[in-house]
């Protein structure tokens, strides 16, 4: 994500958020898209991906739950039912 200075639970100090979502449990993604909707910082994590998507395609999230949508690897925007339908489960996901 853009930084923009602003703290959010979901993102890491490097603007990095659920990256590798083809990796972890759908469960995971569910529960992680849930808090996204409820989130009270995602309007500014719309506006930052605004700035970012205007920057064009290779400024994109890959693999990533950004402000309640999902891109893919190639970081296109993608239905979550692509990472729902699946149940792939990452090594550390189970101790999450």
């Amino acid at each position: 994500m853009v930084q923009s200075g602003k703290a959010r639970p979901c993102v890491d100090a490097r603007g990095v958020g659920w990256v590798d979502l083809s990796e972890t449990d759908r469960e995971l993604i569910k529960a992680a898209a849930a808090r996204c909707g409820r989130c009270p910082f995602r309007q500014s994590c719309r506006d930052d991906l605004a700035e970012r998507l205007q920057l064009g395609r290779e400024a994109n999230p890959i693999d990533q739950l950004v402000a309640g949508r999902f891109f893919n690897e190639n970081g296109l925007e993608v239905s979550p039912r692509r990472y729902y339908a699946r149940n792939h489960c990452h090594p550390l996901a189970a101790t999450a």
